[in-house]
């Protein structure tokens, strides 16, 4: 990883982790909580830009991929069906 990439990526860590602290922690008396927040993102902001999570192909690519002609128009991850308008007398006969 280049460098400056890196520290970039650790600037935003820190900012990012100094505005929840700002948030959600400064006005609070938990001294002890507050040095080990502080400290805790520190140093997981040095270690979060080596994380590398697989770029995986959402749900809504492969089924326009599969199924080209078809609109989709809602998606709903709890019942992990996809409602697809003009095509759900031909998902349902397959």
């Amino acid at each position: 990883m280049d460098l400056v990439v890196y520290f970039g990526k650790v600037n935003l860590y820190w900012v990012l982790f100094y505005i929840l602290y700002c948030l959600m922690l400064r006005n609070h008396t938990f001294f002890r909580w507050n040095r080990a927040y502080l400290t805790g993102t520190l140093v997981l902001a040095f270690l979060l830009p080596f994380i590398t999570f697989p770029q995986q192909v959402p749900i809504v690519q492969q089924l326009r991929r599969k199924y080209p002609f078809c609109r989709l128009t809602t998606l709903l991850p709890k019942s992990s069906k996809v409602w697809i308008n003009g095509c759900s007398s031909y998902l349902q006969s397959r």
